[in-house]
């Protein structure tokens, strides 16, 4: 496992569509560099392009009650499938523009599916700041 350099706001591949991906022993590789970024820094989401990798992949830290719980879950080809019609104004950071934060409005629930590191598919509905993680991550695909 390594660390793996954040790419920063104004670089190129950040712009890219992110393609599906197969599940393979690089991209299982890949994730777990993800993770392992990802916690270094603090992070609570990261996504395969602001590592240089246009892969469908991101990695997130469940919440609960505003604590952390459970592993970091990775999501490899997500989809948003639903998104609720209420928005929520939050502040939001990102590990691609260190130091900055903006209001952003965002749906208070969203359905998505996904498939995990062993191919199992999965539907979640998530709710408060996990459906907002989840956004911001997608949106970096």
């Amino acid at each position: 496992m390594s660390i793996l350099s954040v790419l920063t706001d104004n670089e190129p591949p950040l712009r890219q569509l992110s393609i599906p991906t197969l599940i393979t022993e690089d991209v299982k590789d890949l994730v777990r560099d993800m993770k392992e970024t990802m916690l270094s820094l603090n992070g609570i989401g990261l996504a395969a392009p602001q590592v240089g990798v246009n892969l469908r992949v991101i990695v997130i830290q469940l919440m609960s009650a505003g604590k952390l719980v459970g592993p970091v879950q990775e999501m490899i080809n997500p989809v948003i499938t639903q998104t609720s019609d209420d928005l929520v104004s939050y502040e939001e950071g990102c590990l691609s523009i260190p130091g900055e934060y903006i209001k952003l409005d965002r749906p208070r629930s969203i359905d998505i599916k996904f498939q995990t590191l062993s191919g199992k598919y999965k539907k979640w509905h998530l709710r408060g700041l996990e459906a907002r993680i989840v956004l911001h991550e997608v949106d970096h695909l």
